[in-house]
């Protein structure tokens, strides 16, 4: 019952949010260009711990007329707003040892503007970004019930990267990559749910309280000279030469007011533990300044289109599969009832095959789901096929037979058979056929035309072994021809 309900979370919220969730994965990948294209430039300053701030004050005064504001971003660029000797404004990246303009500061690409939009709000503002917040939490959710999908698939958690057993290429490599990429994708949705929580509920609510600014008493002294570059964020000149203008000072813990005589503290304000957490996710959601995490990024959102689309071509296939059974007979004049569990609908096509050859012989017979058990007033066989799932569990259509089948009991005395279908691949090769077969085999109203089969990748040569297994009992008149092997 767990795990169908895992399963139903998982592809429903896929299903809901699949446009949108391609979307934010396309244009995703699209902006961790952007980081990686920064990070390969050559004025990255690397030794910034090496530098104090007062080296970098004297040096820049000096080169330039005069300097408006320093920043330092999380790239390692160091970038100043200066007034030139030619009486210039401008924005450079700047060598803060000796103050060589390493290049102009240039307006963020209008491609990256066009799809940072794209990406945060859908070009719809606030109702956008709120929209676009809930659909990375529901990517969050989508990832966290796939991995119980995934630990309940490979038998536990110490057994999430053992082998995968399966052919099919989608099937094989949506599971493989998933325990590849379950964790960078769910720090990608959880990060950009967070960004949307924080700016309109923690922001708002920040914003409706005072942070308290501490005003310095006694006297406190930055000293310039023992703050390296690492520490400080942004350095914001002194609007005047009056006493009453500080300068305006971030540093990586707080913000500070300095006097730009004596370096004495005026007033400082320490940052919230929220400013920190949205930091952190920030630099997470776009790998800003770590080249290692924006190739992350970028491979993580793929992978996101890779399982939509792999994900989805499962269910369609499983679906129609299942879907397509006639159903030339109905449930209360059927004497013949072939029951399916199947995970992916590969066991229908067998009782397909079973089904036509029943009523060739003028049976009366009907396919159903082992989850549709019920009573079946003229019912006389039951044909049972039944794949296993993960470790011993039912497929999909199947968990909830076992109570089923002790809360219904047939009026008529019933003959039955049991294929089971696995792979000896598995340990517990075709365990749910045999816990169904344990569970019926005591019973005195049921009585076993063809012992319990089991079928090694659906092997049409071992399923034509029960079919002589059950055209040489004597207990029933229908009799099977052998499947064609296709070649």
């Amino acid at each position: 019952m767990i795990l169908s309900i895992w399963r139903y979370c998982h592809f429903s919220l896929a299903a809901a949010a699949s446009l949108f969730l391609i979307l934010a994965s396309l244009t995703g990948a699209i902006l961790t260009f952007e980081p990686i294209t920064n990070s390969l430039k050559n004025y990255s300053i690397n030794n910034l711990n090496e530098i104090s701030l007062k080296e970098t004050l004297s040096v820049l005064d000096k080169k330039f007329r005069e300097v408006y504001e320093i920043q330092i971003t999380t790239e390692g660029f160091v970038s100043a707003k200066v007034l030139t000797f030619s009486n210039k404004t401008e924005e450079l990246y700047l060598n803060p040892i000796n103050g060589e303009t390493l290049e102009k500061v240039k307006p963020k690409s209008k491609f990256f503007s066009f799809f940072t939009n794209l990406h945060r709000s859908l070009f719809f503002k606030k109702i956008g970004r709120v929209f676009v917040g809930l659909i990375s939490f529901i990517l969050s959710l989508i990832t966290l019930t796939g991995l119980m999908l995934l630990i309940q698939r490979q038998g536990g958690v110490l057994k999430i990267f053992k082998r995968i057993k399966e052919n099919d290429f989608s099937e094989k490599y949506h599971v493989v990559f998933s325990r590849i990429f379950v964790v960078p994708v769910f720090l990608i949705a959880i990060s950009g749910a967070y960004l949307t929580f924080d700016r309109f509920v923690i922001g708002d609510l920040q914003n409706s309280m005072s942070i308290k600014e501490e005003i310095l008493s006694d006297n406190k002294y930055l000293k310039f000279d023992l703050i390296s570059l690492d520490k400080v964020k942004k350095v914001i000149y002194p609007f005047s030469k009056s006493e009453s203008d500080f300068y305006a000072i971030e540093l990586n813990d707080r913000s500070v007011m300095v006097n730009q005589y004596n370096n004495r503290i005026y007033s400082q304000s320490f940052y919230p533990f929220s400013y920190f957490t949205k930091e952190w996710f920030y630099n997470l959601h776009t790998g800003k300044g770590n080249l290692f995490l924006s190739i992350i990024l970028l491979v993580s959102s793929i992978s996101i289109l890779f399982f939509i689309f792999t994900g989805f071509k499962i269910s369609i296939k499983s679906t129609l599969k299942s879907l397509n059974i006639k159903y030339l007979s109905s449930e209360k004049d059927s004497k013949y009832i072939i029951l399916v569990g199947s995970e992916k609908g590969n066991t229908f096509e067998f009782a397909k095959f079973l089904s036509a050859q029943i009523q060739s012989f003028g049976e009366r017979v009907i396919i159903k789901p082992l989850n549709s058990y019920k009573i079946y007033n003229q019912a006389e066989t039951f044909i049972i096929l039944t794949s296993t799932y993960g470790e011993g569990d039912p497929p999909s259509n199947a968990n909830n037979f076992v109570p089923l089948f002790k809360k219904f009991n047939q009026h008529n005395k019933i003959k039955y058979s049991i294929i089971g279908f696995g792979s000896l691949k598995y340990p517990k090769f075709c365990a749910f056929a045999v816990n169904v077969d344990s569970m019926i085999k005591p019973l005195d109203n049921f009585d076993e035309i063809v012992p319990l089969m089991k079928i090694n990748r659906r092997s049409v040569l071992e399923f034509n072994k029960w079919i002589k297994m059950w055209n040489n009992s004597a207990i029933t008149s229908v009799k099977f021809k052998p499947m064609e092997i296709e070649t």
